[in-house]
Formats: structure tokens, sequence, C-alpha cells
């Protein structure tokens, strides 16, 4: 049996970030209101609370009264949180990304036989 150990507000709180990060949500627009939000993350308002409230405090968004939650500008978001890129990382650290194939196996099924005949397997 698998538990899952992230908490539902983390959840929603990731999927914003991600949102905001690939440039779905842009700076300044307007996040669903705190019962749509619900719905979406078939979560309840107290979690989306907690979340929105999360990320305000790490400076993804800013909360006008009465009108909503918004994208915060990147310019004054946390510079403590962003993605990393593990090639730039392992570039800064002096070392060059590699891989080597230590073993291939070809697993044959009955699926996809037109693409397993054009490579020839």
């Amino acid at each position: 049996m698998e538990t899952n150990t992230v908490p539902l507000y983390q959840k929603m709180m990731q999927a914003l970030i991600h949102k905001i990060e690939i440039g779905a949500l842009k700076e300044n627009d307007k996040l669903p209101s705190e019962q749509e939000l619900g719905k979406q993350f078939n979560i309840s308002r107290i979690t989306v609370r907690k979340a929105l409230e999360e990320l305000q405090n790490i400076n993804f968004i800013y909360k006008k009264q009465g009108q909503g939650s918004f994208v915060l500008e990147r310019s004054k978001r946390n510079k403590h949180y962003r993605y990393l890129h593990i090639g730039d990382k392992i570039h800064e650290m002096g070392a060059k990304a590699s891989s080597k194939i230590l073993e291939f196996n070809i697993i044959a099924d009955e699926r996809h036989f037109d693409i397993k005949e054009k490579m020839g397997l």
C-alpha cells in the first residue's frame, strides 16, 4: 500500500507555482476564486486558503481585499524558490554530465507492431 505524504495544500501550491513558472498564469493574472480552486483540486475551502496564504508568504501571489488573489510580478517573487536545472548545477561544480547504458532489453509484446516493424525489432 502506497501512502501519500504530501499535504493537499502543498499539492495545490506546487501546481499553481508550476503554472506561474511556465507562464500559464502571468503576472497580475487573477487566480480563480477559493470555491473554484476547491473544486478544481478537490479540496476544502480551508485547505485552499492555507495554500493561498503560503503562496502569499513566499511571494508568488498577492491579495486585494474583496477582489481576490493575483500573480505577483516576477521581479518581486521570492528569489529563494526556483526550479534548478541539474545540468547547470553540474557545470557549476566543474563536472561534466554524462550517462552510460549498462543494460538494454527489448520487451516483446503485441502493442505498436507497426513501429516495431519499422525499427526492425
